[in-house]
């Protein structure tokens, strides 16, 4: 018996620690937020256009969440908590993009560690200026969260534009 329930908790603390997010939610909440404007820090923000979830950049965020959450498994007391857009092989946002196969003109990352629904993730880059401006930004169109445990993702882009192949005669 104690073997089945050990099983089942190493279960259950597999599936949270690699829990699915609610794009629609993160998507609806973000929308309208840029819909109406807000305040971020002591600047408000005018209502900018609404962004499109992208698949290829929440497998790069969801990725990162997994970075992170694997390089603070091993904390001990007192020892500081990893939570940096720089990942430990010295990666950056635009190295995981490229390594991602992403072509982006521009591209931010907003990062946490907290625990709870992706309402309370977005409430928590809210209210911190730099990453309430990132999610207003009127430079990106589309999306892309990820989570892992409570260590959250959330890249914020805007494509890089295509450019038409000239025909010769």
């Amino acid at each position: 018996m104690k073997k089945l329930s050990l099983t089942a908790c190493l279960l259950l603390c597999l599936c949270s620690a690699y829990a699915q997010i609610d794009e629609g939610a993160i998507l609806d909440q973000l929308n309208q937020l840029r819909a109406e404007g807000c305040r971020c820090g002591n600047k408000d923000v005018k209502p900018t256009s609404e962004l499109h979830w992208n698949a290829d950049l929440a497998d790069i965020a969801k990725e990162y969440s997994e970075h992170l959450y694997d390089n603070n498994q091993e904390l001990v007391v007192g020892q500081y908590m990893y939570l940096s857009h720089v990942g430990l092989d010295g990666s950056s946002l635009e190295d995981r993009l490229k390594d991602g196969g992403m072509s982006i003109r521009f591209a931010v990352e907003c990062i946490a560690c907290i625990e709870g629904d992706e309402m309370l993730a977005i409430d928590h880059w809210l209210n911190n200026p730099e990453s309430c401006n990132n999610l207003m930004n009127n430079d990106v169109t589309i999306v892309g969260a990820g989570r892992t445990g409570k260590f959250w993702v959330i890249i914020l882009a805007q494509p890089a534009i295509k450019k038409e192949k000239e025909e010769y005669k």
